[in-house]
């Protein structure tokens, strides 16, 4: 079916038929085809998620990680959604603080460290990141095409998703009780620079790489 994706007078009725054959939330388990995260097993969606399957989503970020990434590394992934990069990270021997509060989608990372296996070298943190310490509101994450991202919310459901209160932390705050990163990924849909404003005691002391 890729292949024909290639014409362009089959990309139409491709595409048609792709929809009748893979429901919206049907999720296989497939291993990325490509990329620095080739070889890795997760439980994707064919249809919405093929990016990520053939190894080609933010290719940059991916190789920014494997020339920074050793077994001596320690990596903060700040919004890990269902784990692609923290799974990246372990494999690549670092140490990993996966954030995400997120109920859904760290439940699929938790699986995808057992699938590959890397679960000793990923810590699951289910809290959001935030400027300060304590408990904010949170919208989950869609999941009708995929794995979602959840969002930060004042309390008031924008998109007509519920509004879970979840625990946060701010980065400083973590840092002083666990080790510190040599690399955080920040993907917070929007809030990257709360999560900046509560690590900036952290960066003045260890200067970690920032993607």
């Amino acid at each position: 079916m890729r292949r024909l994706y290639a014409f362009p007078a089959a990309r139409k009725p491709m595409s048609f038929l792709s929809y009748l054959l893979i429901p919206s939330r049907s999720k296989k388990r497939l291993r990325v085809r490509t990329g620095p995260g080739k070889g890795l097993l997760f439980e994707m969606n064919p249809r919405w998620e093929r990016h990520l399957w053939e190894g080609e989503h933010e290719l940059a970020v991916q190789q920014a990680l494997a020339d920074r990434l050793t077994p001596a590394a320690v990596f903060y992934d700040v919004g890990a959604g269902f784990g692609f990069y923290s799974l990246l990270g372990a494999r690549l021997g670092a140490h990993v603080f996966a954030f995400e509060p997120d109920e859904e989608n760290a439940e699929s990372l938790r699986r995808h460290a057992e699938l590959n296996p890397l679960t000793p070298r990923v810590e699951i943190v289910r809290a959001a990141v935030l400027a300060v310490s304590g408990v904010t509101g949170f919208e989950r994450a869609a999941q009708e095409r995929g794995h979602g991202n959840g969002v930060v919310a004042a309390g008031v459901a924008s998109r007509g998703i519920p509004v879970d209160a979840v625990p946060c932390t701010s980065l400083t705050e973590f840092a002083r009780l666990n080790p510190l990163p040599s690399v955080i990924k920040i993907d917070v849909e929007g809030a990257e620079s709360e999560v900046l404003k509560g690590a900036e005691e952290l960066c003045n002391l260890c200067r970690p790489a920032i993607i």
